[in-house]
C-alpha cells in the first residue's frame, strides 16, 4: 500500500489536478493533507471536488485558521486581503456552508496509524501550528520536534520547502507545497510513502499555471508575489 502525503493546496486546482491524476495512476488511495487547502488563490471549491472519493485524513494550517477568522471580523479580513491576496475572500463565497464547518473543524495535529506505523501530522511544528521549520533549521530544533511527538513519522507542512530528516526513533518530512512550491515554480511539491518497505520519494508534478498566472494578475495586480512565484527558477 502507498501513501500520498500533500500540503499547502493552498486553492490551486490547477496543481491539485496533476498531482491527483499521479494518484490515481499509482494506485493511492489514502491523503494525509497537512493543512493550508484554502489561501492565496482561488479556486478551493475544486480542490474540495478533485478529492472527492479518496479517503483523506486531513489537519487545519494557518491559512485555514485565517478562513474562519475574516469571516467574522470584517477589518481583520481586509488585512488578510492586503497581505495574501483576495483568495480568502472568495473562499468564503464560493464553499459550501458544509466545507466551511469541514475546515473549522479540523484538528492543528492528528495522530494517525496506518498500516502498523504511526504519523503526527502537524502544520506548522507540533509546538506551534505558524511555526516554521525549513531544511536548514538548527539540528537540535528537528530533534526537539521529533522527540515531542514519539512516532514513527512526524509530517510538517508550512515551509512550502521539502526536506526529509532521519533520527534516530523518527523520521521527518515536509513534502513541500502542492500550490505553491517555492523552491520551483510550475511543479507540484509532495511525498509518496511506500508502507510495504517504508520507502519515501519525492515527487514534483509539473502543471500549466498560465492559467492560474493570468487570474492573479486579474485578481491581485498589486501583489505580483502571488504570479511569480508560480514561475520561480530551482532555488
Amino acid at each position: 500500500m502507498k501513501l500520498a502525503i500533500i500540503s499547502d493546496i493552498h486553492g490551486n486546482s490547477y496543481a491539485l489536478e496533476a498531482v491527483m491524476f499521479e494518484i490515481e495512476r499509482l494506485g493511492i488511495d489514502r491523503i494525509f493533507i497537512l493543512g493550508d487547502t484554502v489561501g492565496y488563490y482561488y479556486f478551493p471549491d475544486r480542490v474540495f471536488k478533485q478529492l472527492e472519493g479518496f479517503e483523506v485524513t486531513a489537519i487545519r494550517g494557518n491559512h485555514d485558521i485565517f478562513l474562519e477568522q475574516a469571516m467574522s471580523d470584517p477589518k481583520y479580513a481586509r488585512k488578510i486581503c492586503k497581505k495574501y491576496g483576495s483568495a480568502l475572500s472568495l473562499a468564503g463565497q464560493v464553499l459550501s456552508p458544509d466545507q466551511i464547518s469541514y475546515l473549522r473543524e479540523l484538528p492543528e495535529i492528528s495522530v494517525v496509524e496506518y498500516f502498523g506505523k504511526t504519523f503526527t501530522l502537524a502544520h506548522g511544528s507540533p509546538f506551534h501550528n505558524d511555526q516554521y521549520i525549513y531544511p536548514d533549521t538548527e539540528k537540535s530544533t528537528l530533534i526537539a520536534c521529533i522527540n515531542e511527538v514519539n512516532t514513527d513519522y512526524l509530517l510538517l507542512g508550512h515551509t512550502h520547502h521539502p526536506f526529509i530528516y532521519v533520527g534516530n526513533q523518527s523520521t521527518l518530512i515536509n513534502p513541500g507545497s502542492v500550490g505553491q512550491a517555492r523552491d520551483l515554480g510550475g511543479f507540484a511539491s509532495w511525498v509518496v510513502v511506500d508502507m510495504s518497505n517504508d520507502c519515501v520519494t519525492f515527487k514534483k508534478t509539473q502543471y500549466d499555471a498560465t492559467k492560474l498566472i493570468e487570474e492573479v494578475k486579474l485578481r491581485d495586480p498589486e501583489l505580483p508575489y502571488l504570479h511569480e512565484i508560480l514561475t520561480r527558477a530551482f532555488r
